[in-house]
């Protein structure tokens, strides 16, 4: 659950995403790192938190 919540954190506080629309997909899909890169890779065409800080 660490996981999630480190990368929910920065997705929101680096403006990568609102919490509004985080919070949306994730009562959809469930709370997970797998819903927040699902997320990234839609938005952005990465598969993950830190491909995309590197990119």
């Amino acid at each position: 659950m660490n996981e999630v919540n480190e990368t929910w954190a920065n997705l929101v506080d680096n403006g990568f995403f609102t919490q509004e629309k985080l919070e949306l997909v994730t009562n959809i899909n469930g709370y997970n790192v797998e819903t927040l890169n699902d997320c990234i890779y839609a938005r952005y065409g990465f598969r993950s938190l830190e491909q995309l800080q590197e990119g």
